[in-house]
């Protein structure tokens, strides 16, 4: 599996759907349902129609095509778009048209693969439409312009910002269109004549999501809970990382969740406050979907640059965490001392390394590897492994850590620390 952009599509039935070179299909407990080979790579969010129907395009690819693929794997049709990149992902019409962005050129297609009309631009379409309750499309553009046409392919109105647009809009329940620029700031226009209503400063990055209460969360390096009625700021925090292409989704509780460059899948409390973060892999650029059940499914990629789809319950999430050795420090003998120069884990002769364990009755067991070999693993506490041995034959050695909890119902919680390791002992 290659690298995880956009967002996952859940069917009717739970079939999980996502771009990850190819496009795949998986059922909701984590087995392989197929896999559909593309020409290209699908950088965008699949959109499902009502019979079922999976709609995407790829970039990269010679030809580039924009695909309808059965629900069980099969080609419907498939559209030759020559070459190019498809950044916009589809919004689907009541009609079931297909409306998206493919290099330059903003297209209706109908549900048979006609092509209902098109809408070329002077700059490329990264931005996905949103569609209004009157059939208006909306999105942005990297000339500039926010765009609003009708259902025919007329054009509505337009409205300029300072830069670019390159993230989609989300439509508020009294019809406001509100979307974000890469000049930093977060817009609200009326949907009737594309006046403005108000603008806010959030530093560019994603595109914005509502919350049931009207709340909008959007930003980049910082995460913005906004007032939709007059765009003032209600709280803001710092995103860890940078929220890059995942845009924040809600859920019932008001709970906001979003996927951080740092690695992890973040939960932020409705007043501004983290109530968790679980590390998904070493950066994400996906946006996080919300099941039926409370299941997020977010996509991420490993240290091998090897993409994942990640299923995650919404309680608290079942954690591990190591005491010794201290992370950034010197230590020696198993006592952490002062912090290294560089923020670099050293370790120095023999020592115990101790793990703390969330959820201990739903424990399976802890596992201790050094590279990709289990040197010990345990089902009781003290959750503890005597390290005390050299690993790759050399006194100096630069090794990986891995500490893996393993939990009932196929949970995990994995640690891994980079460290140099010191040991006279073969």
């Amino acid at each position: 599996m290659l690298y995880c952009y956009g967002s996952t599509a859940i069917g009717s039935d739970g079939t999980l759907y996502f771009n990850a070179g190819n496009l795949f299909a998986v059922n909701p407990d984590g087995t392989l349902k197929w896999i559909y080979p593309t020409t290209g790579f699908g950088e965008c969010t699949p959109a499902i129609g009502d019979d079922g129907t999976i709609y995407f395009g790829t970039s990269c690819g010679y030809p580039a095509y924009f695909y309808a693929v059965n629900p069980d794997g099969t080609t419907n049709w498939k559209l030759d778009m020559i070459d190019g990149y498809c950044r916009s992902s589809p919004a689907i019409g009541n009609d079931e048209t297909v409306y998206f962005g493919f290099q330059n050129v903003f297209y209706a297609i109908n549900p048979n693969g006609t092509i209902r009309w098109t809408y070329p631009m002077t700059a490329m379409i990264h931005s996905s439409p949103a569609i209004g309750d009157d059939g208006t499309i909306y999105f942005g553009c990297l000339d500039t312009y926010f765009y609003a046409l009708n259902p025919n392919g007329t054009l509505k109105w337009t409205f300029k910002t300072g830069y670019g647009i390159g993230v989609s809009p989300c439509i508020g329940d009294n019809g406001i269109i509100y979307f974000v620029s890469t000049d930093g700031y977060l817009y609200a226009l009326y949907p009737s004549n594309g006046t403005k209503k108000w603008q806010t400063y959030v530093g560019a990055g994603t595109s914005p999501t509502i919350s049931q209460d009207g709340t909008i969360y959007a930003g980049w390096e910082t995460l913005h809970a906004v007032d939709s009625t007059d765009g003032t700021i209600k709280w803001k925090i710092p995103a860890d990382g940078y929220i890059e292409g995942g845009t924040p989704c809600t859920s019932y509780d008001g709970t906001v969740f979003y996927g951080s460059t740092s690695g992890n899948l973040v939960a932020v409390n409705p007043e501004g406050t983290v109530k968790w973060k679980l590390p998904i892999g070493v950066t994400c650029q996906s946006a996080p979907a919300i099941g039926e059940d409370g299941t997020i499914y977010i996509g991420s990629w490993d240290a091998d640059d090897i993409g994942r789809l990640n299923a995650i319950g919404t309680g608290e999430p079942k954690t591990i965490e190591v005491l010794t050795p201290k992370q950034g420090r010197l230590n020696v003998f198993g006592v952490g001392l002062t912090r290294t120069p560089l923020g670099n884990t050293v370790v120095i002769g023999p020592t115990t390394v101790k793990v703390k364990v969330s959820h201990e009755d739903e424990l399976i067991n802890v596992t201790f590897k050094i590279g990709n070999y289990v040197y010990s693993s345990t089902s009781n506490p003290p959750y503890e492994w005597f390290m005390f041995q050299r690993f790759t034959g050399k006194p100096w050695e630069h090794i990986t850590l891995t500490v893996t909890g393993y939990y009932k119902g196929g949970c995990r919680w994995t640690v891994s620390i980079p460290m140099w390791h010191f040991s006279l002992i073969k």
